[in-house]
């Protein structure tokens, strides 16, 4: 079943970008709404007066921590993906079909962390300081 996920997954964004429709086009859109999603469209990311190079980039602090992210995190997953398979083979005699199986384990781990956040199970509601899952946790 986990094989055909994927499929199942593509299949309805498939489906969904072939049944998108343009707002203008969209049936159930009024023109209050037309205006509202047309309100915004005055700024464009990508116009000229937008741009920054690469030499502002590096005044950010946001940069810096995908910088820094970047650096910490790639040579983990990269000695996983690459010589991950040898290790433990030298290690501990494991074969290419064993490692299949461990090193998918070892690439899921991340998606159980985000499927939560996904489905709004781990929220913070800034509203009145109160905890979303209690409520009686007020905070300090």
């Amino acid at each position: 079943m986990i094989k055909y996920r994927w499929v199942i997954l593509s299949l309805l964004l498939f489906a969904t970008t072939i049944n998108y429709k343009l707002p203008e086009n969209h049936k159930k859109v009024d023109q209050e709404e037309l205006a509202y999603i047309k309100s915004d469209q005055d700024f464009s990311p990508a116009s000229a007066e937008n741009k920054i190079s690469h030499l502002q980039l590096i005044k950010h602090r946001e940069t810096w921590a995908v910088v820094v992210g970047k650096l910490l995190a790639d040579p983990i997953w990269w000695f996983y993906i690459f010589w991950g398979a040898s290790f433990l083979n030298k290690k501990f005699g494991i074969n290419i079909d064993q490692y299949a199986k461990i090193q998918e384990i070892i690439l899921r781990l991340p998606e159980t962390g985000i499927i939560p956040e996904l489905f709004g199970l781990i929220t913070y509601k800034k509203t009145s300081g109160k905890h979303a899952q209690n409520p009686d946790v007020s905070e300090s």
